[in-house]
């Protein structure tokens, strides 16, 4: 008997209840560890994400500026616009 009122029994009873048939081992900080599977596809989302509004905009933005050449402006402008494309493209084939 163990300081709680348990036995021996209940001890091997919870253990059978709890451990799992299949090989895998149980991991307590399961509940705590989020899924890669869903962690990575936040992820994806949120770079998605920064480079459709954040960095796509801010390059045609820089490339709109009077003082560049107008070799730096072309590379920036389709840098820029080829960004939200691609991240546009991704999220639309993200929802279907």
């Amino acid at each position: 008997m163990y300081g709680l009122g348990f036995t021996d029994q209940d001890i091997v009873d919870v253990m059978r209840t709890v451990t799992p048939s299949s090989s895998r081992r149980l991991n307590p900080l399961q509940p705590f560890i989020p899924d890669t599977e869903s962690a990575r596809l936040t992820t994806k989302t949120v770079s998605n994400s920064l480079d459709m509004f954040i960095l796509g905009p801010a390059l045609v933005y820089a490339g709109l500026g009077k003082s560049l050449p107008k070799p730096m402006k072309g590379l920036l402008l389709m840098t820029g616009i080829g960004t939200v494309m691609v991240a546009l493209g991704n999220a639309l084939e993200k929802q279907s």
